[in-house]
């Protein structure tokens, strides 16, 4: 993701590869995911899936706990998370833009395309803009509100941004029902809220059989009807949008600043991509004693440093050979028995994770200096925080 204009995020979504189909959700989590669980105290914890049960029809599930705590192992679904606190991850290896029906219908027919959501950094701003024949300013001498067609100048069409296909192109400069409500010129019209909003019934008389020939009920009005028809006919939307919508002086629209109703979450995941070779940035890469490759130290600035990256995070090879399918990398396992060989490779664009996106316990020593819980370890990362605690008797037990 990038910047655009000040506090909106573009984010690239990625979309089906020609040639493939999307793979069903796999029912999660399965025995050996990376979770993190609640803990007794209610705070979460690093963990691995060591067994399921089901008895009674309650499934339940057994951790290990990274830091090698014997207790509270015993979970529920609802105590267990993806790590870092995301989404539940799918069964395919990224979640594509066609994976949704309705915005599958909504995309360049250019598999090659690039899209878009435009997400605003900060709070998300949607609006109900009501136009009447008894409000909004007067515009003529008979005393009629506006219709939709005086303030609302021009609406487009922009398949590069699926979620939200539809822009607000053009506004009037005069202070009318939309303008009063700070909508602009940029804003997207949410179709969702539209076709479920107080005017539905009008709206769906008004696209009935114009799109694609689709009947629609009408009584009552199903607007996720409306809306398949209406993403499977976009362009023909757009125009009814600037003819007879425009037209109507009694009706309720819905606008909003964002791609996504709700505010954008970074994922712990960046993209760096080298034109020179590896090692002019990355010193060293090694192992983290699990199951990943991690940057061990770097030498210099370049592209991973710049996208967030730093020690301790991994690089993500699954997703690093889908972004280079014609490089000819090594498989998961030569990778992680030889790691260093990329660093000599140019031309590359690599995917690293954050195996530590949250602040999670590492370890937990306790009793006297000799006793065997004390260890030595490798702690990943730049810095972290030690917390003391004592129950006061001044004993070891």
């Amino acid at each position: 993701a990038g910047t655009g204009t000040a506090g909106m995020w573009k984010v690239l979504l990625d979309r089906q590869k020609p040639g493939t189909t999307a793979a069903p959700a796999a029912e999660w989590p399965q025995l050996g995911d990376e979770v993190q669980a609640k803990y007794l105290h209610g705070m979460w914890f690093p963990a691995k899936i060591a067994a399921i049960k089901v008895e009674g029809g309650i499934k339940t599930f057994t951790v290990d706990w990274h830091d090698g705590d014997y207790r509270d192992k015993e979970k529920r679904r609802e105590e267990i998370q993806p790590r870092g606190g995301g989404p539940v991850p799918e069964l395919a290896a990224e979640r594509n833009v066609e994976d949704v029906e309705v915005y599958r219908q909504a995309v360049p027919k250019d598999p090659a395309a690039q899209c878009f959501a435009h997400c605003k950094e900060g709070p998300i701003k949607r609006v109900l803009v009501k136009y009447g024949k008894q409000e909004g300013p007067k515009y003529d001498e008979q005393g009629f509100g506006v219709t939709c067609g005086d303030e609302l100048l021009v609406f487009s069409l922009d398949r590069t941004c699926p979620l939200t296909p539809i822009v607000l192109s053009k506004i009037s400069d005069k202070p009318g029902p939309a303008k009063v409500q700070g909508v602009d010129s940029g804003w997207y019209l949410d179709l969702v809220k539209t076709f479920s909003g107080p005017h539905r019934e009008a709206l769906g008389e008004l696209l009935n059989g114009r799109l694609g020939g689709v009947t629609l009920d009408l009584c009552p009005v199903k607007p996720d009807q409306v809306m398949e028809a209406v993403m499977s006919n976009l362009e023909s939307f757009v125009q009814l949008l600037n003819t007879k919508v425009r037209g109507m002086d009694d009706v309720t629209l819905c606008f909003i600043d964002s791609s996504a109703a709700v505010q954008p979450v970074l994922l712990p995941e960046a993209h760096a991509q080298y034109d020179a070779k590896v090692g002019s940035e990355i010193q060293l890469l090694g192992s983290d004693g699990k199951n990943d490759v991690v940057v061990k130290a770097f030498c210099s600035e370049g592209p991973a440093q710049a996208a967030g990256v730093r020690p301790g995070w991994a690089v993500d090879w699954p997703k690093t050979l889908l972004l280079n399918p014609m490089a000819g990398l090594p498989s998961k396992e030569e990778f992680m028995d030889s790691p260093k060989s990329i660093l000599e490779k140019s031309g590359l664009c690599l995917a690293f994770k954050n195996l530590y996106p949250v602040k999670t316990r590492q370890c937990m020593f306790y009793g006297t200096k000799t006793a065997r819980s004390w260890r030595s370890l490798e702690i990943p990362g730049e810095f972290c925080e030690f917390e003391f605690s004592s129950d006061g008797d001044g004993a070891s037990f």
